[in-house]
């Protein structure tokens, strides 16, 4: 996925579980995709999921949640974005296989999802959909 001017979002490839945000199961190879989401800042992609951070400081994300990495209970696909409600001022975002981690404007970290190797700092070994300070 790729944040282009105007913070307009565009995404391809293997689409399994819904991590271009089309809200289908399509991949696609050779022609991106624009996402249902406006004035993004930032974005990351992870194994089967992606979230964007857009204008505001406000946190979308969309795809497989197998592990929570969509801050939302464990097993809720969701193939649109989807904004993480009461989780604001956020700056930067970072995901994994099965984890997200979001920078928020004050400096701390806050990590969701897999965490059975330490991902996710002090839940190792439990993992959390919800957002759970890191550091």
């Amino acid at each position: 996925c790729a944040v282009l001017a105007g913070g307009v979002v565009r995404c391809w490839g293997k689409q399994s579980f819904g991590q271009l945000g089309t809200g289908g199961s399509n991949s696609y190879y050779s022609t991106p995709q624009i996402v249902a989401l406006d004035s993004a800042t930032a974005i990351a992609a992870g194994g089967g999921h992606s979230c964007a951070v857009v204008a505001g400081g406000g946190l979308w994300c969309w795809g497989g949640n197998g592990n929570g990495q969509l801050g939302l209970p464990s097993g809720a696909m969701n193939k649109f974005p989807s904004e993480l409600k009461g989780f604001g001022n956020v700056v930067g975002i970072a995901a994994g296989t099965a984890h997200t981690c979001a920078l928020r404007g004050d400096g701390t970290i806050w990590c969701w999802g897999d965490s059975n190797l330490g991902q996710c700092g002090p839940l190792a070994g439990k993992g959390s959909a919800a957002p759970v300070q890191a550091y």
